[in-house]
């Protein structure tokens, strides 16, 4: 929620509540439209809100206007001075999707998924040198042709995988190889695939370890 949604007071609140669920997490980010105009340094709203930031051990990084207007409302955090040397070439320049707010993009040091603990196998076919005439030939020699289709359509999409699977077993048959096995980058976590990227002022975390490979992120 942000405080033109909301009072000022509950804003805050609910801010210091979800601040506390990062208080012992490293390497995070945070990004967004928080609707808190730094430009106003005399409203209250605006000196609570970074004193309650600070108090958490926050950075603020963004010092142009992010609105048309002359406002500072999309900001950049994060936790410490020494993990904003993880953010680089901060820019701000005009948005084609919002023309209200500019675009606000970074370089942003972040873990790899490279890493990995170990071997797992997996399985392929190999489709590429695989004759289509003579798989023409297989499916129209099979129980999809000569043999009268089941009335259910589950039973019909059952007999169409079984016969294809069959058919492919024989033409391409899966190969097991060995590949590493990696692990999801630390700043990947539960939370993104349930996070809507629909609302443009939405804001969100993450969460991340500040090592030297550098990747880019527009936020």
């Amino acid at each position: 929620s942000s405080p033109t949604k909301r009072t000022n007071t509950q804003f805050l609140s609910d801010m210091e509540d979800f601040l506390l669920k990062f208080s012992e997490k490293k390497g995070t980010l945070m990004i967004g439209d928080f609707n808190v105009d730094l430009n106003k340094h005399n409203q209250s709203i605006t000196q609570d809100f970074l004193c309650l930031l600070e108090d958490h051990g926050w950075v603020q990084l963004v010092r142009s206007p992010t609105h048309r207007e002359g406002g500072v409302l999309d900001l950049v955090f994060t936790r410490t001075t020494d993990e904003a040397s993880a953010v680089s070439e901060l820019n701000i320049e005009p948005n084609p999707v919002l023309p209200d707010h500019f675009l606000v993009s970074f370089h942003l040091h972040v873990g790899t998924a490279n890493r990995h603990t170990g071997f797992k196998i997996v399985k392929n076919r190999s489709l590429k040198d695989l004759d289509i005439d003579v798989l023409c030939q297989w499916v129209l020699a099979s129980s999809l042709v000569d043999v009268k289709l089941p009335d259910n359509i589950n039973d019909c999409l059952s007999l169409y995988n079984t016969t294809l699977r069959d058919i492919l077993d024989e033409l391409a048959p899966e190969m097991e190889r060995k590949v590493p096995k990696r692990d999801n980058p630390r700043w990947y976590t539960g939370e993104c695939p349930s996070r809507s990227f629909s609302d443009p002022h939405s804001s969100f975390l993450l969460s991340s370890a500040v090592v030297d490979e550098q990747d880019s992120f527009n936020g």
